[in-house]
């Protein structure tokens, strides 16, 4: 303060160092004192420089359940500078949804950096459809024709539905039959075989030929 841009201050052999003018920083810097430090008392000419650091914030970068990051995840970026890339990494049967504070961007890296940052990553289960198809001589329960249901990643096979035949067939099950847990979309048809006709009476006709 009041110089432009050196401040001067006359003082005699042995009296006291002056009091240091009041220093303002550049934007995104801060001031840490003078270099040289004055002495107790001034015997001489002397020059002072105020000395400055760039002001500096943190990024940090953190994950819910069921994911991890990929990328440093805590990161000292200089006032106004870029930060690196970080990317959410879903574990397997998951996807990444977004960071807390509502950005979808991955991999994400924030620029122009003027204040300290925290994000944490979330992630959400996938889902999967399991379709039920009643096959060429038959009908599902609750479907037409298809039934279908959805199934978070690893939970157990949903039931059949119930199967009615066509006339003249029969219903022999299904292919491919469920896997225990679901960890994909999977379709599956029911079988159906023919019903052989029997003659009810049990009787049978003999023909004689001459």
């Amino acid at each position: 303060a009041g110089g432009t841009p050196n401040v001067a201050i006359t003082v005699n052999n042995g009296d006291e160092a002056p009091t240091a003018p009041t220093v303002t920083p550049g934007v995104g810097w801060d001031f840490t004192g003078w270099d040289p430090v004055l002495p107790a008392t001034i015997t001489a000419d002397i020059t002072t420089t105020a000395q400055y650091v760039p002001i500096t914030y943190t990024l940090t970068f953190q994950v819910s359940e069921h994911g991890s990051l990929d990328g440093v995840t805590t990161q000292t970026v200089e006032h106004g500078m870029d930060g690196t890339a970080v990317a959410a990494m879903p574990d397997a049967g998951y996807e990444f949804d977004r960071w807390d504070d509502g950005s979808t961007e991955n991999p994400r890296r924030f620029t122009n950096v003027l204040t300290d940052i925290t994000v944490t990553a979330t992630f959400t289960i996938n889902e999967y459809t399991v379709t039920f198809q009643p096959g060429p001589h038959g009908t599902l329960a609750g479907g037409t024709p298809n039934v279908s249901a959805n199934v978070p990643h690893g939970d157990a096979a949903p039931a059949y539905p119930a199967v009615t035949a066509d006339v003249g067939w029969e219903f022999v099950g299904w292919d491919p039959i469920l896997p225990a847990t679901i960890t994909a979309d999977v379709t599956v048809t029911a079988l159906f075989e023919a019903v052989v006709p029997t003659d009810p009476a049990g009787e049978f006709e003999l023909v004689f030929d001459s």
